[in-house]
């Protein structure tokens, strides 16, 4: 873990893990800070976040939902990232556009990256 480590999806999109509440991630619950950047490098507010910590090793996620807040300035902050055990974790975060109305049917996933970190016990 290093604060700044960024991920660049398919689409060109880059998310930076800006700052983790602990650093280095640890188990249980932990607060992420991203910054959401296009291809350009411009900053991207009002998306929605998706994010899923999984556990590969053992063909399992978390049962804690992980909640985002839209911080307005293209950052956003993701609570909580639950890793309720250690060992090897990948979070997929998802950027979704909500479009202009309410229904989950005009999401549309933009782009999607995977943290993958060691938990220690």
């Amino acid at each position: 873990f290093v604060a700044g480590i960024s991920k660049t999806g398919a689409a060109g999109f880059k998310l930076s893990l800006v700052d983790s509440l602990p650093a280095p991630p640890s188990k249980g619950d932990n607060q992420w800070s991203l910054e959401l950047r296009d291809a350009s490098d411009a900053l991207m507010p009002g998306y929605a976040i998706e994010a899923e910590p999984f556990m590969p090793d053992h063909g399992h996620g978390t049962s804690e939902q992980v909640l985002f807040t839209d911080d307005g300035d293209g950052t956003y902050t993701l609570n909580p990232v639950n890793f309720f055990m250690p060992g090897y974790w990948e979070t997929t975060v998802t950027i979704v556009d909500t479009g202009a109305t309410d229904s989950e049917d005009d999401d549309t996933d933009i782009d999607t990256m995977v943290f993958k970190f060691c938990v220690d016990g």
